[in-house]
């Protein structure tokens, strides 16, 4: 019977090599000629340190003759000299390493050989487990012969610790394919065996069966090499952390928050070079361009709205469809990201305020950009007074979890950057709303050459950001900046105006003052004069005085329904003696008000 059961288990290894195999040439029959020398992976697969020599060879033909259709013959035939060596050098380590047959020689410490790559983790105790290129088994006396863990090496080699909740994620490091690969999740994934199947998913050979074994081993290599494995405070919070650490730039405190917003993080990445980028952004500002001045001045002033214990503020961009005001918003992005419609930087409404509220706080000082806010979602766009409110409080609203306990409240200090063809204060009427907007007109075409300003932005962008930061931790004291922002308050501020508008206005002198220093040195930085006429006066934003203009536009719009002959709804009458006097109805007056 047993001899039965072993010829049935090796006859099915044989399918799954021959299945595996012919997986790869197909893979390899539609290889292009950049794929055919510049994809790792599939050399990787190819030459994977427990290939069958006679298998190799068969994969090695395929390759060959589809490199000789594509005509790269002799490049392919040289990286595969390359991988041939290494697989041959694999190979004798593994024969060395393999379990269980040479457990013995390898128990209490992991014997895992680097990939072909070059990638390698250091010797870390293993205690009571055999560990290796052959795999993880264990070393129970009592048992004739060792279980299986795992079928290939696989260990925890960082622990982060995250700044805002004090939850820990581990990172795990695994061979697959040949090929070293890590993965982040949180704790409670490898600490319980119902959990750590989930790490299947990625491509870690795990089982309902083994996985209670896996959760031991890697507790037991965790607590066995505290010295060994890397300790680091992570955060799910882009920008300042302390004044002297600014993530991402800052790399000893890591992101972990890459699995919710895996494509806004990718985004904030720099490309090409600064010199074109501050070239592009100085001919604006040469050219007495407000509006692309403002919108960059708002992208830096959103770092320092945090050292300024400044409050947030939106900055609006508003006017027909064509004038330029995406590629405004793609400029300011430009300072810190990839600035691509749709590649994750920019963003829109067409979602939930729980999803912004989360944007925001990822962010938390980095620039919020919002493209055509004229678009968005209906129930964002029933609530807008509400999102102005909060987003310019910076704090999102409390909520409860599932155990009847409160999540962490979210918070950012940062800019708003937003665009659409009417104002924000079109969609909010209060004055405390409004108070917190600054917005400008584009009716007229913003750029000359926008196709141009496009192309740049697109090829050079994410490095002026990190400059910025760097000058403001190495060369500005905290206090000097304070005093400039303060001074640039003093010479907004008068009996009419709205005393956070003049702060925001004032940060947003601030950050180009410092910019103009930092990156363009070319002394064109906005002064009061230039942005004092944006700001909204006192009378304008009274309920009192809208109310009372609005009352005088339905009259003006309106006569007829004060004339008492017209055959329509009535809202009221004049006095007959004194026409500058009218009377309303209450229950169309209430109507009205409403």
């Amino acid at each position: 019977m047993d001899s039965e059961d072993n010829k049935s288990e090796g006859s099915l290894e044989v399918e799954e090599i021959r299945k595996e195999i012919d997986e790869l040439k197909a893979i390899i029959s539609n290889l292009d000629a950049a794929e055919i020398i510049g994809n790792k992976d599939i050399y990787g697969r190819i030459y994977s340190p427990s290939r069958d020599p006679f298998d190799l060879t068969e994969l090695e033909v395929a390759l060959y003759s589809r490199a000789k259709e594509l005509k790269v013959i002799t490049p392919v035939k040289n990286l595969c000299k390359e991988m041939k060596d290494g697989w041959k050098d694999q190979q004798k380590k593994l024969k060395k390493t393999s379990f269980p047959a040479t457990a013995q020689k390898a128990a209490n410490v992991t014997h895992f050989a680097s990939d072909y790559a070059g990638k390698e983790y250091p010797i870390m105790a293993c205690g009571q487990w055999f560990a290796g290129e052959g795999g993880i088994f264990t070393s129970d006396p009592s048992q004739p012969v060792q279980q299986i863990v795992c079928y290939h090496p696989i260990i925890p080699v960082k622990v982060l610790t995250n700044m805002q909740t004090g939850t820990q994620r581990v990172t795990v490091a695994y061979k697959n394919n040949g090929l070293w690969r890590e993965i982040t999740v949180p704790r409670r994934m490898i600490v319980a065996s119902k959990n750590i199947i989930e790490l299947a998913d990625y491509g870690v050979n795990v089982t309902s069966e083994t996985g209670k074994n896996l959760v031991k081993y890697l507790s037991d290599v965790e607590n066995l090499n505290l010295d060994i494995i890397q300790q680091q405070q992570s955060t799910t919070k882009m920008g300042w952390h302390g004044m002297q650490k600014f993530v991402p730039y800052d790399k000893d405190i890591v992101f972990d928050g890459e699995a919710n917003f895996q494509q806004l993080f990718g985004s904030i990445d720099s490309k090409g070079f600064l010199s074109k980028w501050i070239d592009c952004a100085k001919s604006l500002r040469a050219s007495e361009n407000l509006v692309a001045r403002l919108a960059i001045a708002a992208s830096f002033a959103s770092v320092l709205i945090e050292p300024l214990d400044a409050s947030p503020f939106i900055i609006d961009f508003h006017g027909e469809t064509g004038g330029g005001k995406t590629v405004t918003l793609m400029l300011a992005a430009s300072i810190w990201a990839d600035p691509d419609i749709g590649g994750g930087f920019i963003t829109n409404l067409k979602s939930t305020t729980v999803n912004l509220e989360a944007r925001s706080d990822m962010l938390n000082n980095l620039p919020v950009l919002l493209d055509d806010t004229s678009h968005a979602d209906r129930r964002i766009m029933e609530n807008y007074e509400s999102i102005v409110y909060d987003l310019c409080s910076g704090m999102g609203k409390g909520r409860s979890n599932k155990n009847l306990g409160t999540e962490r409240q979210r918070s950012w200090k940062n800019t708003i950057i937003s665009n659409g063809e009417k104002p924000l204060s079109y969609y909010v009427s209060q004055g405390g709303a409004i108070n917190r907007l600054i917005e400008i007109e584009c009716n007229d075409d913003i750029f000359d050459n926008p196709t141009e300003i496009v192309r740049i932005v697109k090829n050079n962008y994410g490095a002026a950001g990190k400059r910025f930061v760097d000058y403001i931790k190495e060369s500005i004291n905290l206090e000097s900046i304070k005093e400039t922002w303060k001074e640039y308050e003093k010479q907004l501020a008068n009996d009419q105006s709205m005393q956070k508008q003049v702060d925001a206005m004032a940060v947003l002198l601030t950050a180009d003052a410092l910019a103009t220093e930092a990156v363009f040195k070319d002394s064109k930085n906005l002064k009061p004069d230039d942005v004092a006429f944006l700001l909204t006066r006192k009378e304008d934003v009274s309920d009192n005085q809208r109310c009372y203009q609005y009352l005088l536009d339905v009259l003006g719009e309106s006569p007829t329904r004060f004339d008492g002959e017209s055959p329509i709804d009535q809202y009221g009458f004049y006095d007959l003696e004194r026409k500058d006097v009218v009377f309303f109805y209450p229950h169309a007056f209430e109507k009205l008000l409403e």
